[in-house]
């Protein structure tokens, strides 16, 4: 289902005037963000070694593999009873944990290189099925597009917050991306989200969007694949599956840590922050994220039926990172592929509406752009790049706390 412009846009990237000069831009934009992101991590160095989340995989991986000293046997659940590294213990579904396990075959460098290079493709490969979502013809031109486009994300504060702690985003996003623009006729168009669902749940929305655009066929596929991965959970780690999955542990969004951190763009850490706490804020966050889950799911689902389908996507991915409990700024790396359509749709409209497209990707630019934290009083360190919205809320919530100390200080009087 594309709009009449949408098959132009391919038309004119199928046969366009110089692929090989945008090719060559593409390239070298590319190696010019590559080289100042690199010349950033020399001048603000904090010593190399595995990122913190990745080295949590890696830790989840080796308790799979029996490996000691992480794994211990005496314990009911070795998983999820692990006490955790610097107070972060594994929060991924044990379908994740068996994946995970592919992490502690390479030497501490070489998984650091390797998290770099998989994370910088897989943002290449998420807009490169973006385009493609949008009519786009595969080429050189459309590959110079990609390489430009990538490099300029680079810049963006999610990307950045996924390359300094090696999450696994961007592999999502591609993959999820990649699965919902296949054609329809493809049988197994859906396995992508119930893969994606297995390691991170919240691909899950999918499902119910998948079933109000009538894609019932596809919708099974990603139910049935969601399946086999907790069935493979189920075989390979029976007592931490059952603790996971049975006990309830999936539904704890506390063991990612404080909703009400300034990282969570959430509603329920908005809502958090404002009501100055979790308990305080859990009623009207339950019936707001209701709200939003309903409406957002019907609003992309009848721009799906319009016939603008990756914008349904993209409605469906906003919506479950708003009603998701723990939304981390990493997790908003889909601001990538929203500016990507949005700029492409401003670039095919004229007029007021044309601009209206692009005042909308420069405000999620401005929103989602790495900026210096040095700009906000904080310490430069290597990972010194905030969005505005999560830099906005880390201050009031630093507010907050300073207030209730001041008022403790002060006493009852």
């Amino acid at each position: 289902m594309t709009v009449s412009w949408l098959t132009a846009a391919g038309r004119q990237l199928r046969r366009p005037a110089r692929p090989g000069l945008l090719f060559t831009a593409g390239i070298a934009g590319c190696l010019i963000a590559l080289g100042v992101w690199l010349a950033y991590l020399i001048g603000h160095p904090t010593g190399l070694g595995i990122p913190l989340d990745l080295r949590i995989y890696r830790f989840g991986g080796q308790i799979t593999g029996h490996v000691a000293p992480w794994y211990d046997p005496r314990r009911g659940s070795p998983l999820y009873d692990w006490p955790g590294y610097h107070g972060l213990k594994f929060t991924y579904s044990p379908f994740a944990a068996v994946i995970f396990t592919v992490l502690t075959v390479p030497t501490a460098i070489e998984l650091l290189a390797g998290s770099i290079a998989v994370s910088v493709l897989a943002l290449a490969a998420a807009v490169w099925f973006t385009l493609g979502g949008l009519g786009y013809r595969p080429g050189v031109a459309r590959a110079g597009l990609t390489l430009l486009t990538a490099a300029a994300a680079l810049a963006l504060e999610p990307v950045q917050r996924i390359l300094s702690l090696g999450q696994i985003d961007l592999v999502l996003v591609a993959l999820i991306i990649w699965d919902m623009c296949q054609p329809d006729r493809r049988w197994w168009q859906g396995m992508g989200v119930g893969v994606a669902a297995g390691i991170k749940l919240v691909p899950l929305i999918f499902v119910p969007y998948l079933l109000l655009t009538r894609r019932f066929r596809q919708a099974a596929v990603a139910s049935a694949t969601f399946a086999a991965t907790v069935l493979t959970g189920f075989i390979v780690l029976p007592a931490d599956s059952d603790r996971y999955w049975l006990g309830g542990l999936f539904a704890d969004g506390s063991r990612a840590g404080f909703a009400g951190f300034g990282g969570n763009q959430s509603l329920r850490g908005v809502i958090t922050r404002l009501a100055g706490s979790v308990a305080g804020g859990q009623p009207a966050w339950l019936a707001a994220a209701a709200v939003t889950l309903v409406t957002g799911l019907i609003c992309a689902a009848v721009i799906d039926r319009a016939g603008h389908h990756l914008l349904g996507v993209l409605g469906c991915a906003l919506t479950g990172l708003l009603v998701s409990p723990v939304s981390w700024d990493h997790h908003w790396v889909w601001a990538v592929p929203a500016v990507v359509a949005l700029f492409s749709y401003g670039a095919r409209a004229s007029g007021a509406s044309r601009w209206a497209w692009f005042g909308i990707v420069i405000v999620i630019l401005g929103l989602f752009g790495a900026w210096p934290v040095s700009w906000w009083g904080g310490p430069p360190s290597r990972v010194a790049l905030l969005g505005l919205l999560v830099a906005a809320a880390i201050r009031r919530a630093a507010a907050a706390t300073e207030a209730a100390r001041a008022a403790r200080r002060a006493g009852p009087g």
